[in-house]
């Protein structure tokens, strides 16, 4: 082995053994918080509703489920991973276009796992079967894949063209054990953070998850952990959020082997999906006695406004947030009195809508 070689391996093994060892840790008394109903927050909280009524009449954007949505540069982007693809409306919910081609030439994709767009308007995806990153330019043009050194789940491209990954459990490459990494944009690694521990089942995905960005702040939750992960805009670990549900935790054996233990998960409570921290508010979804629910929590007055649950996994009620905007999404079995008609009448032609409300 060369000299020159032997330092690239020293190097790279000095990043992902270069582990965040940052204690500060809030804790959030949730069993104990006051607890309300979603329809009962204040404006000052959660704003009007704005309804965008997506185009349904260009099949190559129809979708069928919807797992993320990034506003940018006056387009809404959305990821169907079910159908494999990104689709594009413009604000107006007007079908624009898809990203990239499924298939398997060279510019072309097996699987979308997340999406994330730089500053510049490149947006940038995970082929979770091949292990690659594929990056179209802002005129939703091909411009390049990359193989990555680890297995990952979920991107965030920062504003100094760094990108911050949530990596595999099962990922036996680069930064093996670890839950993120941090690279530059030619994917060399630059350190990695927060450790799986061994309460962890890596055959059961209990729900989605994905980067949120605040004004401030990059959070990171991968269900079932308690603890929200606060980034900073450069990628770096700062300090966590404990939620604790206090009886209804779930206690760590039931961790290990998801499946088995499901039926005892009607005496628990986990965060699911995705979570949003600021200064004001958390907020997200909770996998509460196996119905999942939105829910709002105003950290300032110690209350916490939870919406309907529901008895199957409802990702409408937890679609997203960006640009700080909650974001959810109706789709055709939603129709509701407290619908405008326009919302209601397209739902009935099979259409679905994007509803976005101002909370930070």
């Amino acid at each position: 082995m060369n000299k020159t070689l032997l330092l690239l391996l020293c190097i790279g093994l000095f990043a992902c053994n270069r582990t965040n060892t940052h204690q500060d840790k809030n804790f959030i008394d949730y069993e104990n918080c006051i607890k309300k109903p979603m329809d009962e927050i204040p404006p000052e909280l959660l704003g009007e509703k704005k309804y965008v009524l997506l185009d349904n009449n260009n099949p190559d954007c129809f979708l069928n489920f919807i797992s993320k949505v990034i506003t940018n540069n006056n387009y809404i982007f959305i990821l169907d991973p079910n159908l494999y693809k990104i689709a594009v409306f413009d604000n107006k919910g007007k079908a624009i276009t898809t990203i990239g081609k499924r298939g398997q030439g060279p510019e072309e994709y097996l699987s979308i796992t997340d999406f994330s767009i730089d500053n510049t308007g490149n947006i940038y995806f995970i082929d979770g079967v091949l292990d690659e990153l594929f990056i179209f330019d802002r005129n939703f043009k091909f411009k390049e894949r990359k193989k990555l050194p680890f297995e990952a789940d979920i991107l965030h491209v920062l504003d100094n063209g760094n990108i911050l990954w949530g990596l595999c459990s099962w990922n036996e490459k680069a930064c093996k054990g670890m839950k993120t990494a941090l690279t530059d944009e030619h994917l060399n690694i630059i350190h990695s953070a927060i450790k799986y521990d061994e309460y962890f089942d890596p055959s059961y995905m209990i729900s989605w998850y994905k980067f949120i960005e605040t004004e401030k702040h990059i959070i990171y939750n991968q269900p079932i952990d308690n603890n929200i992960y606060i980034f900073n805009k450069n990628g770096e670990f700062k300090e966590i959020i404990n939620m604790d549900f206090g009886d209804a935790n779930v206690p760590d054996e039931h961790k290990i082997e998801i499946e088995r233990n499901w039926n005892e998960f009607k005496n628990y409570c986990l965060l699911q999906h995705y979570t949003v921290a600021t200064e004001n508010i958390i907020a997200g979804a909770l996998k509460k006695h196996q119905n999942t629910m939105p829910f709002i929590y105003d950290r300032k007055n110690n209350i916490s406004y939870e919406g309907e649950g529901h008895n199957r996994t409802i990702y409408s009620v937890a679609t997203g947030y960006n640009n700080s905007q909650w974001i959810t999404y109706i789709e055709n079995s939603d129709k509701n009195t407290e619908y405008p008609d326009s919302v209601n009448n397209h739902i009935e032609k099979e259409g679905m809508v994007l509803c976005f409300q101002h909370l930070e």
